[in-house]
């Protein structure tokens, strides 16, 4: 064998020595996650969710349940099928003159009771109204009653002489709100109804 042979067969040698070497010295090298990541995880996993847990209790006789609420919902309220994802549950509500307003519910949308209250009454221009917090069956409920111009969400319109009647109550596993807006006529005549429908609310998930 040359020397010329014997200077390859040496270099390669000498680059599989260092290539073991830097390996072995590597071993159980694992990069952490930084923490940005385990921010976004953990801000996902307490994402709030719109939808009550699916385990709700046992209703009484004459009751439904709402999420985790049972109620007694009057006779001659309709209930029909939700117009949006946002909302858990939706009845029709009939009034003397032959209309009918709607009243939707929906669960933990965000935003603490005042923070709504507030949200609501900037809903109405000229707004004039009132909100009252009790307690009924251990559950804190706001009643709202608003009236004025109704602007909408995001004064999309102007419908004058409108009335705004509202519910938020507060649950062990979220806030629930009640809420139905429309004419001033209507929805004064269903505020007796709405108000006694709010009382028969118990809480029925395990506290």
């Amino acid at each position: 064998m040359n020397k010329q042979k014997i200077v390859i067969y040496g270099v390669i040698i000498l680059a599989g020595l260092s290539l073991a070497w830097w390996i072995n010295g590597n071993k159980g090298s694992v990069s952490k996650p930084s923490a940005s990541n385990t921010l976004n995880v953990q801000r996902t996993e307490t994402r709030m969710s719109s939808s009550p847990p699916s385990n709700p209790g046992q209703a009484r006789p004459g009751e439904i349940l709402i999420g985790q609420l049972g109620v007694i919902v009057p006779d001659d309220w309709q209930a029909e099928p939700e117009s949006n994802t946002m909302r858990i549950a939706q009845f029709r509500l009939p009034v003397i003159d032959g209309t009918d307003v709607e009243l939707a519910v929906t669960f933990n949308i965000g935003g603490g009771v005042q923070a709504n209250v507030d949200r609501w009454y900037r809903q109405f221009q000229d707004a004039v109204g009132r909100d009252t917090t009790y307690v009924s069956n251990n559950l804190q409920i706001t009643l709202v009653d608003i009236r004025g111009t109704f602007l909408g969400m995001r004064v999309e319109f102007e419908l004058g002489n409108y009335q705004m009647l509202a519910a938020i109550v507060k649950a062990p596993d979220g806030p629930y709100f009640f809420k139905m807006t429309g004419p001033k006529e209507s929805v004064s005549s269903l505020s007796l109804s709405f108000a006694s429908f709010i009382d028969t609310i118990r809480y029925v998930g395990n506290q």
